[in-house]
C-alpha cells in the first residue's frame, strides 16, 4: 500500500467511525468556552524573584535581561493550564493560549507551587487517559473492534502511555544533562563548537522523532506495550525507509499546512467553530493513514519473517 493509499484509507475509515473526531472537538470546546486556569500569580512571583537576583547580580545588560523575564512572564502568565490535557495526541487547535469566547468565562488563579505542580501531573494524567481513549478508538474503528472491550482496552492504552511518557522524561534526562553540561564548558571556549554541538543534538532528535513516529499506532493497533511499540516502530522505519519518510513529510506538512488555515479562520464565533472542526477531521484522518500504513508494512514484514 501506497503512502497515498494509506492516507485515503484512513480518511475512508474516519468515514465509517466519525464519531471519533468528536472528541478533539469537545476538547477545544472545552478550552474556548470552558474556565481558564492561570498561572499568572505564580509567573509574577518567578518574574519578581529574577528581577531581584538581576538587581542584586548588578551585572551589564541586567535591565535587558529583566525586561525579557517580564516578557517571559506575561506569556506564561497568559495560558490556560487546562490546556495541558492536550499536551499528547489530541489534537486541538485551541490548547493552552487564549481565545477570546463568546461571553466572558470564569478565570481561577494557580497562588501556590504545590497546587500547581498537582494540577500539572493531574492534568497531564487526565491528557494521557484522554489520548488513550482518543487513540485506541480510532484504533478500534480501524481493527473493528478489540478484544476484551474497549474499556479495558482503553485503560492498557493509558497505563502503556504513561510508562512510555517516564521512559522518555527518564532518557531525556540521561543524554541531555551530559549535552547541557558539555555546551556549557564548550561555551566558554569555544561558542562556535558550543553550537555546533547544539546543532548536532538538534538533529539526533529529529531523527529519534522520525523513528519513533510509528510507536503510538504499533501500542494501539497491536495492542502491545511501550518497549515492543519502541521496537516495531524502529524495525519498521528501517525496512520501509523511503515509504515511511513519505508519509512522515506528507504528515506534517499537511498538518503544518492546515494549522496556518486554521488560525487564519479563528476570527469570530463561527471561525473558531469552523477551525475546531477542520481540524478535528483532518487530524483524526491522518492519525488513522498512520496506523493504517503500520498494519500494512507491519503485516507485510511478518509475511516475510513467516515466510
Amino acid at each position: 500500500m501506497s503512502v497515498i493509499d494509506a492516507l485515503s484509507a484512513g480518511f475512508g475509515a474516519l468515514g465509517r467511525s466519525p464519531g471519533w473526531a468528536l472528541i478533539p472537538v469537545a476538547v477545544d470546546i472545552l478550552l474556548w468556552l470552558g474556565p481558564r486556569l492561570s498561572p499568572r500569580p505564580l509567573a509574577i512571583r518567578a518574574f519578581e524573584n529574577l528581577s531581584q537576583l538581576s538587581a542584586r547580580l548588578a551585572a551589564e545588560g541586567a535591565a535587558d535581561a529583566t525586561q525579557t523575564w517580564r516578557q517571559v512572564a506575561e506569556q506564561i502568565g497568559s495560558v490556560n493550564l487546562l490546556g495541558l490535557i492536550t499536551w499528547w495526541q489530541v489534537p486541538t487547535v485551541i490548547g493552552p493560549r487564549p481565545v477570546p469566547s463568546p461571553w466572558p468565562v470564569p478565570t481561577i488563579a494557580v497562588e501556590s507551587w504545590p497546587l500547581g505542580l498537582g494540577l500539572t501531573v493531574g492534568l497531564g494524567l487526565a491528557g494521557l487517559l484522554l489520548a488513550a481513549v482518543y487513540l485506541g478508538g480510532l484504533a478500534s474503528a480501524l481493527r473493528g473492534g478489540v478484544p476484551g472491550g474497549f474499556v479495558a482496552f482503553a485503560l492498557r492504552g493509558w497505563g502503556r502511555l504513561t510508562v512510555l511518557v517516564l521512559l522518555g522524561l527518564a532518557a531525556l534526562t540521561v543524554t541531555a544533562v551530559p549535552v547541557l553540561i558539555l555546551v556549557a564548558v564548550l561555551n566558554l571556549i569555544s561558542p562556535a563548537l558550543a553550537e555546533a554541538v547544539t546543532l548536532l543534538w538538534a538533529i539526533a532528535l529529529v531523527w529519534v522523532n522520525i523513528y519513533l513516529f510509528f510507536v503510538h499506532p504499533a501500542m494501539f493497533v497491536s495492542d502491545v506495550g511501550p518497549v515492543e511499540a519502541i521496537r516495531a516502530s524502529t524495525v519498521l522505519v528501517r525496512r520501509n525507509f523511503g515509504p515511511a519518510m513519505g508519509l512522515i513529510l506528507l504528515f506534517y506538512l499537511i498538518s503544518f499546512g492546515m494549522s496556518i488555515i486554521w488560525n487564519a479562520l479563528m476570527v469570530g464565533w463561527a471561525g473558531v467553530l469552523l477551525a475546531v472542526a477542520g481540524n478535528a477531521v483532518v487530524a483524526s484522518g491522518l492519525i488513522l493513514g498512520a496506523m493504517v500504513f503500520y498494519k500494512d508494512r507491519s503485516g507485510r514484514q511478518r509475511e516475510v519473517s513467516l515466510g
